[in-house]
Protein backbone atom coordinates (compact mmCIF):
# COMPACT_ATOMS: atom_id res chain seq x y z
CA UNK A 1 0.00 0.00 0.00
CA UNK A 2 2.90 2.38 0.55
CA UNK A 3 4.51 1.72 -2.47
CA UNK A 4 1.16 2.75 -3.83
CA UNK A 5 0.90 5.81 -2.05
CA UNK A 6 -1.33 5.55 1.16
CA UNK A 7 -0.42 6.41 3.97
CA UNK A 8 -0.92 5.13 6.76
CA UNK A 9 -0.29 1.97 4.89
CA UNK A 10 -2.85 0.06 6.87
CA UNK A 11 -5.22 -2.79 5.11
CA UNK A 12 -8.49 -1.45 6.74
CA UNK A 13 -10.50 -4.18 5.00
CA UNK A 14 -8.38 -6.69 6.71
CA UNK A 15 -7.33 -5.36 9.66
CA UNK A 16 -9.71 -5.95 12.85
CA UNK A 17 -8.80 -4.72 15.92
CA UNK A 18 -9.57 -6.98 19.46
CA UNK A 19 -9.46 -3.69 21.49
CA UNK A 20 -11.55 -1.38 19.27
CA UNK A 21 -15.40 -2.70 21.12
CA UNK A 22 -14.13 -1.82 24.55
CA UNK A 23 -12.89 1.47 23.52
CA UNK A 24 -15.48 3.21 20.59
CA UNK A 25 -19.28 3.61 20.31
CA UNK A 26 -21.67 1.42 18.93
CA UNK A 27 -22.10 3.68 15.30
CA UNK A 28 -18.32 4.08 15.36
CA UNK A 29 -18.13 0.21 14.93
CA UNK A 30 -21.11 0.00 12.77
CA UNK A 31 -19.41 2.52 10.45
CA UNK A 32 -16.10 0.44 10.07
CA UNK A 33 -18.14 -2.74 9.53
CA UNK A 34 -19.54 -0.29 6.87
CA UNK A 35 -16.36 0.98 5.50
CA UNK A 36 -15.06 -2.91 5.83
CA UNK A 37 -18.05 -4.22 3.83
CA UNK A 38 -17.85 -1.58 1.02
CA UNK A 39 -13.89 -1.80 0.40
CA UNK A 40 -14.87 -6.07 0.41
CA UNK A 41 -17.32 -5.50 -2.42
CA UNK A 42 -15.03 -3.10 -4.30
CA UNK A 43 -11.94 -5.20 -4.15
CA UNK A 44 -14.03 -8.45 -4.94
CA UNK A 45 -15.75 -6.52 -8.18
CA UNK A 46 -13.17 -4.19 -9.12
CA UNK A 47 -11.58 -6.36 -12.02
CA UNK A 48 -15.23 -6.90 -13.40
CA UNK A 49 -15.95 -3.06 -13.70
CA UNK A 50 -12.22 -2.86 -14.76
CA UNK A 51 -12.90 -4.84 -18.03
CA UNK A 52 -16.32 -3.20 -18.31
CA UNK A 53 -18.23 -6.79 -17.98
CA UNK A 54 -20.25 -5.06 -14.62
CA UNK A 55 -23.59 -3.26 -16.21
CA UNK A 56 -24.54 -0.13 -13.64
CA UNK A 57 -28.00 -1.02 -12.00
CA UNK A 58 -27.48 -4.62 -11.96
CA UNK A 59 -26.12 -4.69 -8.38
CA UNK A 60 -27.27 -2.06 -5.94
CA UNK A 61 -24.58 -3.34 -3.09
CA UNK A 62 -21.87 -3.20 -5.73
CA UNK A 63 -23.27 0.10 -7.09
CA UNK A 64 -23.47 1.70 -3.79
CA UNK A 65 -19.93 0.24 -3.17
CA UNK A 66 -18.53 2.12 -5.88
CA UNK A 67 -20.17 5.27 -5.56
CA UNK A 68 -18.50 5.55 -1.71
CA UNK A 69 -15.42 4.09 -2.59
CA UNK A 70 -13.39 7.74 -4.19
CA UNK A 71 -14.62 9.50 -0.59
CA UNK A 72 -13.58 6.58 1.25
CA UNK A 73 -9.94 6.34 -0.39
CA UNK A 74 -9.82 10.18 0.56
CA UNK A 75 -10.64 9.74 3.89
CA UNK A 76 -8.62 6.61 4.46
CA UNK A 77 -5.11 8.66 3.62
CA UNK A 78 -2.88 11.47 5.10
CA UNK A 79 0.17 13.01 4.39
CA UNK A 80 3.17 11.58 6.54
CA UNK A 81 2.69 15.03 8.80
CA UNK A 82 -0.79 15.03 8.69
CA UNK A 83 -2.88 14.96 11.70
CA UNK A 84 -6.72 15.23 11.74
CA UNK A 85 -8.59 15.29 16.12
CA UNK A 86 -10.81 12.02 16.62
CA UNK A 87 -14.16 13.95 16.17
CA UNK A 88 -13.43 15.53 13.41
CA UNK A 89 -12.67 11.77 11.82
CA UNK A 90 -15.62 10.05 13.01
CA UNK A 91 -17.78 13.42 11.51
CA UNK A 92 -16.23 12.81 8.14
CA UNK A 93 -16.85 9.90 8.35
CA UNK A 94 -20.29 9.86 9.23
CA UNK A 95 -20.85 12.50 6.53
CA UNK A 96 -18.77 10.15 3.62
CA UNK A 97 -21.59 6.99 5.13
CA UNK A 98 -24.33 9.74 4.80
CA UNK A 99 -25.39 9.83 8.41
Amino acid sequence: MADAGHYPAIDVERSVSRVMPAIVSEEHMLMAKAVRQILSICRKNQDLVSIGAYKPGTDQAIDQAFTFKPRLDGYLQQTMKESVPYDMCINMLRSILGG
